[in-house]
């Protein structure tokens, strides 16, 4: 808003981008989603192999979209990558991890001595995580850093070096 009112239409620009024949660096992204879901149709069950994606992106995206690789394909989304790359099978032991944690910070969320911390580490990590919905360069530190240090979170008894309450001995 310190930017003027013209930038409450960027969101609908970005997402006009997102369609525009012209315009490359999105559709990039949606002509790699497109042959990410027709290699899961391929083997829903098991997938066709992780890391092998870059393999069959050239024989499953339409023509135009074998333009739009300027080197090595990625699925550009990290749970498309999951589902199309190891199936349902390996889609529903990443959602069960998920869940798991998720289930866990909800209940380090009702801890009081603990909410402030896991509270900040979930939002960190959810932030994060949304970015992988549209990202799949999962080997960057801070992917991984994020649920670690919520995991740190919820693994920690609560003492944050107070009167040590949280100490068991």
């Amino acid at each position: 808003m310190l930017l003027g009112p013209e930038r409450l239409l960027l969101p609908l620009q970005r997402l006009a981008q997102s369609f525009s024949e012209r315009d490359w660096s999105n559709l990039t992204r949606l002509y790699s989603m497109q042959a990410a879901w027709r290699a899961f149709l391929l083997s829903p069950v098991v997938g066709i192999g992780w890391g092998q994606f870059g393999w069959h992106f050239p024989l499953l995206v339409d023509a135009a979209g074998l333009q739009s690789q300027f080197t090595w394909p990625v699925v550009n989304s990290f749970p498309l990558q999951i589902l199309c790359e190891t199936g349902v099978t390996g889609f529903a032991v990443f959602s069960v991890a998920t869940a798991a944690l998720a289930r866990a910070a909800v209940r380090g969320f009702r801890d009081p001595r603990r909410r402030a911390r896991v509270t900040a580490c979930a939002v960190a990590t959810v932030g994060v995580w949304l970015q992988l919905l549209t990202f799949s360069q999962y080997n960057l530190p801070h992917v991984w850093l994020a649920p670690g240090v919520l995991l740190a979170a919820l693994a920690d008894g609560g003492d944050a070096g107070g009167d040590g309450a949280g100490d068991p001995a």
